[in-house]
């Protein structure tokens, strides 16, 4: 079983960073995409009001195109993804 792909739409300074935290202490690979607070622009192009009509941080998008737009709600993904897929310890 392989893990998801998923796209965190975060600004360093947010409360997003919560979930890039957890993602690397739990080893859950996350694609970030770094969004301007202000404007709302992805800084790769595009808008954040696309996926979340609020423009908010954090932003997760599953690879099956479903959004989760609470930090709350990505944190309990990303807790759930790493309990189906832990680590290879060496």
């Amino acid at each position: 079983m392989t893990q998801q792909k998923a796209t965190l739409y975060h600004y360093p300074m947010a409360c997003s960073l919560a979930s890039v935290i957890a993602a690397k202490e739990m080893s859950v690979p996350l694609e970030v995409e770094h969004v301007d607070v202000y404007s709302k622009e992805i800084l790769t192009g595009g808008s954040l009001f696309e996926m979340n009509p609020l423009g908010q941080v954090a932003t997760l998008k599953l690879s099956d195109g479903s959004i989760l737009t609470q930090n709350v709600a990505i944190l309990n993904w990303i807790q759930t993804v790493s309990r189906q897929h832990p680590p290879q310890r060496r």
